[in-house]
């Protein structure tokens, strides 16, 4: 395509009413997403944008009219330029497209309430650029002139759960090549403005893989669905075939209407017991959408569920990287913290803290260190958090590989990714006992548990963790005076865990740690955790099922107690079944004079 160059002095601001239905705004980004900050730190040349693949269904062939994005400031910025390619350009000259806007004709600003960052500009191409089997990479540029403020400091907005193609960024610096860092921190706030023929009326779901289901429990399916219409969706419409025998036609309705082209939506939907053991297979087909008939091209979702006779309770094994050089960390700390504090999530997550990733520091085990193998890059970062090993579509620092390791804007983002992960089926038990010998010099630790059928080809393996509590320190960055140290590991059975002996589908393991005398024996934790480890991929080992207790106390030196039999507290102190101490007993399972008791 000739290159062009266009200069305009007001950025043109475009409506939805002013278009037709053939013309529809669409981005990564999506309205009412909530918007935040990325840069870095630097009065730099910034170039960001997102790509957007020939072989995505509602654009090849379409033709893009104008560009949305978002500035945080006027002063700050000069030389802005909105630009289109096939190819990430070397200069921002050398684009397909680009159009210069003369300084103080954008318009910069952020919302008072600091979660929509940024003010929207929407620049019209005075010729309509088509999207060709290339693809084209959509962005715009901009020079830094000083960097007050956090507008100054972050001046890319960016929003939304990051999702692949999302974000592509250099800097004349600190970022000289251009680098992927889609599914990392964001979504780039742009938008296009896409002419052509648009269906109306068009769901597809993603297919759904393998769940495992109660033996005459009623279950639910979560059901991923991609919006390719132009016209909202109030409801659709779908028949369920489990094992060839199809449902009546069910309806279901969206309130309030959805009405993100691009954008993808989830829905439960829900079945009635299944009455036989083993696996069947489950279609589900969108039949209608919004009354009428589904215009999508896949318009069925496959997979499958085996129905077993128990199901096991998953708890999430979070892991965060953290230390005290990292002045970022606190603020991952906290997040932590409040999603613990939940009782949404009580016993529900284990939580280990491993302190690598930004340098080491007191606390540092080799452990530690060996687990940056997850981050699958040359950079490690910090503060970063794994869910259960479980990479998801998540990148690497550098966004040419998938990894694990997961940026942490918050509570919300962690709250978000465990809830992800407490929606899939634990495949293991694992029931933990853990006590103290009678001078606290040693834990004997138990775990026991049994698998669904054939689970685990490769051998599986179980790790223990011993970790630390309220640990105090001044010296954290980032933070003022007093800080307290949450999670910390302070030992492992081994650190790619102990190859499991199944006794036909059922397990046992007995380990016994050694408690370092500088340890406040009133803050440790047992974790344990199972999972499948293989050396070869970081993107291969994900963890099965873990669980958490506090250690018991008991009379015995050194033999491996239970906890329904060795608790030699006190006979009228009171415990619950996670170890803690309470001031009375109310309805539950409590620890009294070394036994269980029931108070109805």
């Amino acid at each position: 395509m000739k290159k062009k160059l266009f200069m305009t002095f007001v950025a043109l601001v475009v409506t939805m009413s002013a278009f037709a239905q053939s013309e529809v705004w669409w981005g990564y980004y999506q309205d009412g997403d909530q918007r935040g900050g990325l840069g870095v730190n630097a009065i730099e040349t910034y170039d960001q944008a997102i790509f957007i693949p020939s072989d995505f269904a509602l654009a090849k062939g379409k033709k893009i009219k104008a560009v949305r994005f978002f500035l945080r400031s006027k002063t700050n910025l000069k030389d802005v330029k909105v630009w289109l390619s096939s190819t990430l350009p070397q200069k921002v000259e050398d684009a397909d497209m680009f159009v210069a806007l003369e300084d103080g004709s954008f318009n910069g600003k952020d919302d008072n309430s600091q979660t929509l960052l940024g003010t929207v500009n929407e620049v019209e191409l005075p010729e309509a650029y088509t999207i060709t089997d290339d693809g084209v990479y959509v962005g715009y540029s901009f020079t830094m002139k000083n960097k007050t403020g956090s507008a100054g400091q972050y001046p890319i907005v960016i929003a939304g759960t990051p999702v692949t193609n999302s974000l592509f960024l250099r800097t004349s610096a600190s970022v000289p090549e251009w680098s992927n860092f889609s599914g990392n921190y964001g979504n780039l706030a742009l938008q296009v403005l896409m002419e052509g023929e648009f269906t109306q009326n068009a769901l597809s779901p993603e297919d759904l893989g393998g769940q495992l289901v109660g033996l005459n429990e009623p279950f639910t399916v979560n059901l991923k669905i991609t919006n390719l219409g132009a016209a909202s969706v109030n409801d659709f419409d779908y028949i369920a075939t489990i094992d060839g025998v199809a449902s009546e036609e069910k309806h279901v309705t969206i309130n309030p209407a959805y009405n993100v082209l691009g954008g993808t939506i989830e829905k439960t939907l829900s079945f009635e017991a299944l009455t036989e053991l083993g696996n069947k297979n489950i279609t589900i087909d969108i039949t209608k959408v919004n009354g009428q008939p589904n215009q999508a091209e896949k318009t069925s979702a496959t997979g499958s569920v085996t129905v077993v006779e128990e199901l096991f309770k998953r708890v999430v094994l979070v892991e965060e990287f953290t230390g005290e050089s990292c002045p970022n960390c606190p603020r991952a700390a906290n997040g932590l913290a409040t999603v613990l504090h939940n009782e949404k999530y009580a016993g529900k997550i284990a939580a280990v803290c491993h302190h690598s990733g930004y340098g080491n520091d007191t606390y540092t085990t080799d452990a530690d260190n060996a687990y940056t193998w997850f981050f699958n890059d040359r950079y490690t970062f910090a503060p970063a958090m794994m869910y259960d090993r479980w990479t998801g579509e998540n990148k690497n620092y550098s966004g040419d590989q998938l990894s694990p390791c997961y940026s942490v804007g918050g509570a919300a983002d962690i709250s978000e990714n465990v809830d992800k992960r407490l929606k899939v089926d634990a495949p293991v038990k694992v029931e933990l006992e853990a006590a103290f010998n009678a001078d606290k010099s040693k834990i004997s630790v138990k775990v026991t548990g049994k698998r669904v059928g054939e689970w685990a080809t490769d051998p599986a393996r179980i790790n223990l963790v011993l970790t630390e509590d309220s640990i105090k320190t001044t010296k954290q960055s980032g933070a003022s005076g007093t800080f307290w140290h949450m999670h910390v590991s302070r030992a492992v059975n081994s650190t790619w865990g102990d190859i499991i002996d199944w006794n036909g589908d059922e397990y046992s393991y007995d380990y016994t740690f050694v408690v370092n005398s500088k340890w406040n024996t009133e803050q440790l934790k047992v974790v344990a955790y199972v999972h499948c480890y293989d050396s070869t991929n970081p993107n291969n080992c994900e963890i099965a099922n873990a669980a958490i207790v506090t250690p018991l106390i008991t009379s015995e030196p050194d033999a491996i107690q239970t906890i329904e039999n060795t608790n030699s507290r006190k006979a009228d102190a009171i415990y619950n079944l996670a170890g803690q101490r309470v001031e009375k007993a109310q309805h539950g399972i409590y620890i009294v004079g070394g036994k269980k008791i029931m108070v109805k």
